[in-house]
C-alpha cells in the first residue's frame, strides 16, 4: 500500500476512534523510550516499547521530540519489531506541526492494514538509529521527549477504543562508547552509597578465586537508569588502585543470563561463570538510600588483579554503557581492611 494512503489510513482509523470514543477509553498504557548512549560522531539506537496494554493493541501512533542542535533527525533509520514484521506496517516521516524551538519531530505510525486485524502484546515496537554529531562534549545528554498531544495507542475491543496514554522519556547520551566501558582513569560524578563492600580473594588454585562488590543504601537510582542488559545495555565493573585501571568486568547484553525483576531492577544469573568468572549480577532501583548494585564472580575464568600492598584509593565503578550513569565504591587507607598478595578487602558503612 502507497505510504500516502497508510498515512490516510491511520489518520481516519485515529479520527474515527478519537471523535466517537475516547470518553471510553479504559486502560492507562505507557509508551516509553528507552535510553541510549553513543560515541560522538558516530550513531545511538534507541528502543521504543509499550507496557501496561490488555493484550490487544492494533495500532500506536507517536510523535518524539529531539534536540534538533546536537542530532540529526534527517538521517533517522526507524525499523519495526521483529515480532510484528508479519502482521503491522511501520510508517516514519517528518510531520508538519511545528515542533517546539531548538526541537525538531518525527512521527511514528504502527498499524495493521489487513483482515483479519492481529493484534500484539505489550513490548518492543520499534528501534531506531539517529547520528549524534561529533562537535558534541562528552556527556552532554539529548532528551528524546514523547509527545503528549500526539500519542495514541488502539486496542482491538470492537468497537477501537483509544486507550490513555501516558509517555515516558528516554535521552541519547554523548560517551566513551562500548569499547572504552573502563577507561584508563576513573570516571568523574558516579553515585555513591552509604555501605559498600569490595572483596577480592587470589587462591594458588583458580578455581577458588572469588569477587565480591556490593553497593548498598545507595544514591537514588529509577529502573529506566539501568536501561535493558536483555536487549542492548552492557556494564563494565571497574577496578582502580590508585586511580589507575586494574581490572575490568565487562557483561553484554543477553536475553538468558539477564532477567527483569518485576518493576525494580535486573538480575543476571550464570553458574558457569562463562563470562569473566562473574556469576551473578542484581540491580535495584529506589529512592535515595534505598539503591542497591551486586556483583558476584568465582572461579577459574576470574581475571586476575595482582593483589599486593595496591595504593589508594581503591575504587569500584559499575557503569552502565546505555543510560551513562555509574555506581562507585570509594576505599582510603582506613576503609582498607585486608590488602595481601592473596586478599583484598575494603568496605564503607555508616
Amino acid at each position: 500500500m502507497p505510504t500516502a494512503a497508510r498515512a490516510a489510513l491511520v489518520g481516519s482509523l485515529s479520527a474515527l476512534v478519537v471523535g466517537a470514543l475516547t470518553a471510553n477509553a479504559h486502560a492507562v498504557v505507557s509508551v516509553a523510550v528507552s535510553d541510549a548512549f553513543a560515541t560522538p560522531g558516530t550513531s545511538a539506537t534507541v528502543a521504543i516499547a509499550v507496557s501496561g496494554g490488555n493484550g490487544k493493541i492494533l495500532d500506536v501512533d507517536l510523535d518524539v521530540l529531539f534536540d534538533e542542535a546536537g542530532l540529526d533527525i534527517t538521517t533517522a533509520d526507524c525499523t519495526i519489531a521483529p515480532r510484528l514484521t508479519g502482521t503491522h506496517t511501520l510508517v516514519v516521516f517528518l510531520p508538519s506541526d511545528p515542533a517546539p524551538p531548538g526541537e525538531a519531530r518525527l512521527r511514528l505510525g504502527l498499524f495493521d492494514t489487513m483482515l483479519p486485524l492481529d493484534t500484539f502484546a505489550d513490548g518492543e515496537i520499534a528501534t531506531c538509529t539517529f547520528s549524534i554529531d561529533p562537535g558534541v562534549a562528552l556527556g552532554a545528554v539529548f532528551p528524546l521527549t514523547l509527545d503528549p498531544a500526539h500519542l495514541e495507542v488502539i486496542d482491538a475491543s470492537t468497537p477501537p477504543r483509544l486507550l490513555d496514554s501516558m509517555g515516558t522519556d528516554g535521552s541519547i547520551t554523548a560517551g566513551e562508547g562500548l569499547a572504552t566501558l573502563c577507561p584508563g582513569t576513573p570516571r568523574a560524578g558516579c553515585r555513591s552509597a552509604s555501605k559498600t563492600l569490595l572483596v577480592i580473594t587470589d587462591k594458588s588454585a583458580d578455581k577458588k578465586d572469588k569477587l565480591t562488590w556490593k553497593w548498598i543504601k545507595g544514591a537514588a537510582t529509577t529502573r529506566a537508569e539501568f536501561a535493558d542488559p536483555t536487549t542492548f545495555a552492557s556494564y563494565g565493573l571497574c577496578i582502580y588502585a590508585g586511580d589507575a585501571l586494574r581490572l575490568t568486568f565487562e557483561i553484554g547484553p543477553s536475553s538468558t543470563s539477564w532477567k527483569a525483576i518485576k518493576h525494580k531492577g535486573f538480575k543476571y544469573l550464570d553458574k558457569s561463570g562463562a563470562v569473566e568468572g562473574l556469576t551473578k549480577v542484581v540491580l535495584k532501583s529506589g529512592a535515595e538510600g534505598k539503591a542497591k548494585a551486586v556483583v558476584t564472580g568465582k572461579g577459574v575464568n576470574l581475571p586476575d588483579l595482582g593483589l599486593g600492598s595496591l595504593p589508594t584509593p581503591i575504587r569500584a565503578q559499575l557503569f552502565n554503557s546505555s543510560s551513562g550513569v555509574c555506581w562507585e565504591g570509594i576505599y582510603d587507607d582506613a576503609a582498607v581492611i585486608k590488602n595481601s598478595a592473596k586478599k583484598l578487602k575494603a568496605k564503607v558503612s555508616p
